[in-house]
């Protein structure tokens, strides 16, 4: 299914199934502890039993494709580690390779008889098996381009300096970035700089002032206007709802 999602609130489900954001940002979080932001590229494994939460922001939303499945070898995957429920949340790229891998699932007629299904519920554990083990989707100049993009948010990006950290022209860098995050290098960068001052705004007492400063922007302002554009509500809304 194919949806523009609502918020999820404290639900449990009886069901696996998997969330693939392929547009718009949010929030998850579950009885776990497990915390973080939501973007374009990140699928969320809903589990039975599991009371979690999910959703795009107020006043936002996003797009996703949204997968159901049970039976023994969800479970399977479970008790081998590649389902963990401590690890909930994982970053799927290049964003449009798994958007038309799951795409191809929806897609495809409803299987007709056992054997049929058995076919199609041994594709998707395959294909689950290769999104989810940790490692195995992203290459290793991508991995470091995100770590380097989301380094000294209070200092101006040298995103020249990590293309060649990369091994890359700046174009080609640029170019394959957006390609793999559906995002360009300096839109990744801003969006690391509001997911910071999100947890700012939710676990400290720092004034706007001094987030603004600490993550880099000019001044109070242009951060309550950076966040709000992000969010959907100015930084005031989001710490007394948070």
């Amino acid at each position: 299914m194919r949806a523009a999602s609502p918020c999820v609130r404290d639900r449990r489900y009886h069901s696996h199934a998997l969330v693939y954001v392929v547009a718009g940002s949010g929030h998850y979080e579950d009885e776990l502890g497990t915390s973080r932001e939501i973007a374009a590229g990140d699928a969320i494994v809903v589990f039975p039993g599991m009371l979690q939460s999910y959703g795009p922001y107020p006043n936002g939303g996003w797009d996703d494709v949204y997968v159901i499945a049970d039976g023994p070898g969800l479970e399977h995957l479970e008790q081998v580690g590649v389902l963990d429920r401590s690890r909930p949340v994982h970053n799927l790229v290049p964003l449009m390779r798994w958007r038309r891998e799951l795409d191809a699932i929806m897609d495809a007629p409803r299987p007709v008889g056992q054997r049929a299904r058995a076919l199609e519920m041994c594709a998707f554990m395959r294909l689950l098996a290769e999104a989810l083990i940790p490692g195995a989707t992203a290459p290793a100049w991508l991995q470091l381009g995100r770590t380097l993009l989301a380094e000294n948010l209070q200092r101006p990006a040298d995103l020249r300096a990590v293309a060649v950290a990369c091994d890359m022209s700046y174009e080609t860098f640029r170019k394959r970035f957006r390609a793999a995050t559906g995002s360009s290098p300096g839109a990744y960068r801003d969006a690391r700089r509001v997911d910071n001052a999100r947890e700012l705004l939710r676990l400290t007492a720092l004034t706007h002032r001094e987030i603004a400063a600490s993550l880099g922007y000019s001044d109070e302002y242009h951060f309550s206007k950076s966040f709000k554009k992000a969010t959907g509500v100015p930084p005031s809304v989001f710490r007394t709802s948070s």
